[in-house]
């Protein structure tokens, strides 16, 4: 009967957080991509990549430092990202964005982010 070593199964843990470390590095460089892209283009394939990285929570400046600054910002604690994308079926036709909110249910602007919509944006 063939013996089979522990040895493998030790180095398995060990083999999984260098994977998923790798892995993790594989994101950033992606996010760190998506948000050259986005910036320098306004993209919305990388819009959409960036709005997946998006958390309900997270602080104005992180944000930002993703998106750059907003395009418009209607309100306070309210800002729009467009993209080169357009919604042609809408009359007048609309760009299509994020729109995200730093304010809570009052209209005190939180300074993080509390609701995070992509679509059309229209006013």
């Amino acid at each position: 009967m063939a013996t089979v070593s522990a040895e493998p199964r030790r180095r398995a843990p060990a083999l999984c957080v260098v994977f998923l470390l790798a892995l993790a590095g594989c994101n950033n460089a992606a996010l760190d991509a998506a948000s050259r892209q986005y910036q320098a283009e306004r993209s919305y394939r990388s819009l959409v990549t960036l709005h997946a990285a998006l958390e309900l929570g997270m602080p104005r400046d992180q944000v930002e430092g993703l998106l750059g600054p907003p395009e418009y910002s209607p309100i306070d604690g309210q800002v729009y990202y467009g993209s080169d994308a357009r919604d042609e079926s809408r009359d007048p036709p609309a760009t299509i964005g994020l729109v995200l909110d730093y304010r809570d249910s009052t209209g005190t602007d939180l300074g993080t982010l509390q609701s995070i919509h992509l679509g059309p944006i229209g006013e």
